[in-house]
């Protein structure tokens, strides 16, 4: 699946997204019925397929303009996984803030971060909201040593991720 993402230069169209989101989905769900590894495995699988939908959302961003949302999800019967995505102009994202699924990111929020990247070729920023729902890509962490131990195996996590250029913009503090 990851090599399909990254043959797909011009991105995906969102059927086809929801296709490989589906199969992406299948892999993790049996990832997480796999009881017989040890966690560090089960961690590595994870990280694997976080990059997986990443990359997916990143191929779907290809096809959305600025100004413009896409959605592609598998949930059915309370299960599944889905992605939004949006790409706005980044003066516009500074102005007035950037919306993906249920995360919004106020224009205050952006705008400085904005500024320092000015001087680069890129003028659009996007963002990621990947849910899934009721399937939490992270029931490896341990609950013993307090790493999960307020999160259920069954419980709906949402990641998000800002990009710039399809590279992910890293921050550690987002308050404005």
């Amino acid at each position: 699946l990851g090599n399909a993402l990254d043959a797909a230069t011009e991105g995906v169209n969102p059927a086809a997204a929801k296709s490989l989101l589906g199969a992406a989905t299948s892999v993790g769900d049996s990832f997480s019925s796999d009881t017989s590894t040890s966690s560090i495995a089960q961690g590595a699988r994870s990280a694997q397929l976080r990059v997986l939908f990443s990359k997916l959302g990143s191929a779907l961003l290809q096809q959305v303009p600025a100004g413009s949302t896409s959605t592609v999800s598998t949930v059915e019967g309370g299960k599944g996984t889905a992605i939004a995505v949006a790409k706005e102009d980044a003066a516009a994202a500074a102005a007035s803030g950037l919306s993906s699924g249920a995360a919004q990111i106020p224009g205050g929020g952006l705008g400085a971060r904005l500024r320092r990247l000015q001087g680069d070729s890129c003028s659009t920023i996007a963002a990621q909201s990947t849910d899934f729902v009721g399937s939490n890509p992270f029931t490896y962490l341990q609950s013993s040593i307090g790493q999960n131990a307020y999160v259920e195996n069954s419980a709906t996590v949402t990641t998000l991720e800002i990009k710039r250029c399809d590279s992910l913009v890293r921050h550690s503090n987002w308050d404005p």
